[in-house]
């Protein structure tokens, strides 16, 4: 009988903090489908590596935001105009909403804290190998407060109910589906049903999808 063998995924690790990159580097060893391919201190050693022709790109660079010389913001930027099949997750201990919506607006799919564990780790890179955008929960609230007014995507033709207006406006902040169900006097089923209906009238599958959706069109509350 013919075996099946899972994809690993290569991984890049950007930190001008040495002892952070082996801790991550040591996190991933544990991981079934991922690997470090490179390690670099800074974004100019990450862009040299990619710009060699002999060198295989990674699937995912785990890029720090604060670095000298080159940051976060400016290598994203980077990676999402040259090299936009590679996936972008932030890594910072800055986890104000400023930061994370710039570094989503430079082209990352994803920011963790470098306060989280190894199996948040893990569930960022998974999520970001499914296609989807990653934020953990507990952010969401920043990220809208400080993308609400700054991004410019155009709205499109795409009709929601008023009851699924609401539900998209309480699905922006860190209130769980049945606290949600609570606020507007349904039940927990019914708060599914919106949340099914929209990820496909919208083409989602997360809920940090759904609150950029929000965000970028008018959509969210404005705190």
């Amino acid at each position: 009988m013919a075996t099946t063998t899972k994809k690993t995924y290569k991984l890049a690790l950007i930190d001008d903090h040495a002892m952070f990159r082996k801790a991550l580097a040591s996190y991933i060893a544990g991981y079934d489908n991922y690997s470090v391919l490179y390690e670099a201190g800074s974004g100019k050693e990450l862009l040299n590596f990619l710009k060699d022709s002999k060198n295989q790109h990674p699937d995912i660079v785990l890029l720090d935001i604060r670095m000298p010389e080159m940051d976060g913001f400016a290598v994203a930027e980077f990676l999402k105009n040259n090299y936009p099949l590679i996936k972008i997750l932030a890594l910072s201990s800055d986890d104000d909403g400023r930061t994370i919506s710039r570094i989503v607006r430079n082209g990352a799919k994803g920011f963790i804290s470098k306060n989280l564990g190894p199996e948040d780790l893990l569930d960022a890179l998974n999520v970001l190998m499914q296609g989807n955008f990653y934020l953990p929960q507990s952010h969401l609230n920043e990220m809208v407060q400080a993308m609400h007014s700054n991004y410019d995507l155009t709205p499109e033709n795409i009709h929601l109910t008023d009851k699924e207006k609401e539900f998209l406006s309480w699905a922006c902040s860190e209130l769980t589906y049945k606290d949600i169900a609570d606020k507007m006097f349904v039940s927990t089923r019914t708060i599914e049903d919106y949340r099914d209906t929209i990820y496909k009238k919208l083409h989602v599958h997360t809920r940090q999808e759904l609150v950029l959706y929000a965000v970028r069109n008018d959509l969210a509350p404005k705190y």
